[in-house]
């Protein structure tokens, strides 16, 4: 069969599989500008979530999870970088019972505080238009004008009615307080951006235990990596079915904000020994935004400062009521709204709890993308339907591998913490499927290849040939990391690229 080109192509597949307007829009990248109305909020937008048993040395024992935000920062977006909403909560959730609702949220809220940094010109101190006036370096801040910091309250059980609200402390100082750090200028204002950022990993308090847990949140080179530009123009890459080599990552020199915790495995174990966990993120931001909210500092103007806090003050980091934040993003599994979930419904998936996910349900039994990369290769998509496979692999989990008994349809990142890590040189990138149970689909690594993962997946990799003719084809977008891109030791991604250097 011969492969059209140009807009005939894209007419003819559309009108085929009748899906004008389908891949029209802002969808960027595993969750990056993925739906119509957080691609306007982006320091809300929820990017990459990863759950793993921490494979650093000697932390078997450990859990690591992350969860990025703001897709594509650049290196050059001064002077005000990247911060984070003090208006938005910031959370990860762990479901420990198989249920799909959280049991326990970490919820991290941000102050930021605005210091006038002055330069006598002419006899008289006027305001620096830079985000610093010197050099930065660990353990001095006098040269920002910008204070970022943060607290996290450990929410046990659902938002709606929590059962405990408990603030997470430092270990060493007792503080309720995390300083962050800024990001990574350039070499001129931090001479070495990772030996400054390491010294923002801070140890906590793990409520009930006596084992301290570590946290990060800070600039972090983007761990997504994909051509999705080729993805998204009609499969427009080279080979889809040939080298796993050769195309360049379009997230290659940007930047994402990550949270990432490490906690003890019998912290997040579920009740009667559970030892299959769910995590997800999500992103809510309270209604009273710049524009219609008070003017908190009686300048006579409702705008960005009534939002970035004075050095002194501090908003409470949870609002008079858990509902008042209105969630506008989440995040389990990659990929899923941005490939299998219908455009008309991104936004509201976005909003959406896991729980929820059975109305999704035709999206995961029926889904479009198969039909679409078979008709542009002249191979055959999967011709069994319902698509159990695909259900299992994105909302219920893998028998034998990471399918808890009493399991809820949910779009969450399951992970068995019984499966032993494996090292940083061991692992294979294309995780279950590659025949490395540690990887995704049960939890997900910086390393797993989840592009190709879920390409080989939604062409039927797990079903009988007889099903999926072209399931076991090595789809691919020629865009090949694994786990030695990445630093083998928490918080495991890497160094943003400079603004300057």
């Amino acid at each position: 069969m011969n492969r059209p080109h140009g807009s005939l192509a894209s007419q003819t597949i559309f009108t085929i599989l009748g899906l004008s307007g389908w891949l029209v829009g802002s969808a960027m990248g595993s969750s990056h500008r993925e739906a119509p109305l957080i691609s306007q909020d982006p320091s809300a937008d929820n990017t990459d979530v990863y759950a793993f048993v921490s494979y650093e040395g000697g932390r078997s024992n450990f859990v690591t999870l992350i969860a990025n935000w703001i897709p594509f920062e650049s290196p050059y977006g001064g002077p005000t970088y990247h911060l984070l909403n003090p208006d938005a909560r910031y959370r990860i959730h762990v479901d420990n019972d198989g249920d799909a609702r959280e049991d326990l949220s970490f919820q991290f809220s941000f102050e930021n505080v605005i210091v006038d940094q002055q330069a006598v010109i002419g006899g008289i101190p006027v305001s620096i238009p830079l985000f610093n006036r010197g050099a930065i370096f660990p353990g001095f801040t006098g040269n920002q004008t910008v204070l970022e910091q943060y607290r996290i309250d450990l929410v046990e059980g659902l938002f709606e009615a929590p059962t405990r609200v408990i603030s997470i402390t430092q270990t060493l100082s007792g503080s309720q307080v995390f300083p962050k750090p800024v990001d990574n200028i350039g070499t001129q204002s931090i001479t070495n951006y990772e030996d400054y950022a390491r010294t923002f990993i801070h140890s906590i308090n793990v409520p009930g235990l006596s084992t301290s847990g570590k946290v990060f949140v800070g600039q972090r080179k983007d761990s997504f990596f994909a051509d999705i530009g080729g993805i998204l123009d009609l499969l427009n890459i080279p080979n889809p079915t040939g080298s796993e080599t050769g195309n360049t990552s379009n997230y290659e020199n940007a930047s994402v904000t990550t949270f990432a915790l490490e906690l003890p495995k019998e912290f997040l174990e579920g009740p009667g020994g559970n030892k299959v966990i769910g995590v997800w993120a999500s992103a809510a931001v309270s209604r009273g935004r710049p524009g219609n909210g008070p003017d908190t500092n009686s300048d006579g103007i409702v705008d960005v400062s009534d939002v970035l806090n004075v050095a002194g003050s501090w908003q409470s980091p949870i609002t008079s009521t858990f509902t008042a934040p209105a969630q506008v993003s989440r995040l389990g599994n990659p990929l899923v709204n941005m490939l299998i979930i219908g455009f008309k419904d991104k936004d509201r998936w976005n909003r959406s709890a896991p729980r929820n996910d059975v109305d999704f349900l035709p999206y995961f039994t029926n889904p479009v993308l198969p039909f679409h990369l078979g008709f542009l290769t002249g191979q055959q998509a999967p011709n069994v339907f319902p698509r159990q496979d695909v259900v299992e692999f994105f909302l219920s989990g893998i028998p034998g591998v990471n399918d808890p008994p009493g399991n809820t349809i949910a779009d969450i990142l399951r992970l068995n913490l019984d499966t032993p890590p494996v090292s940083s040189a061991g692992q294979n990138r294309l995780g279950v499927i590659g025949g490395d149970n540690a990887g995704w689909p049960n939890g997900r690594r910086p390393g797993d290849d989840v592009v190709d993962i879920s390409l080989r997946a939604l062409m039927g990799q797990r079903l009988p040939q007889a099903d999926a003719p072209a399931g076991q084809l090595p789809w691919t977008d020629g865009v090949l990391k694994d786990a030695t891109f990445f630093h083998n030791a928490f918080p495991y991604l890497t160094t943003p690229d400079p603004g300057g250097s």
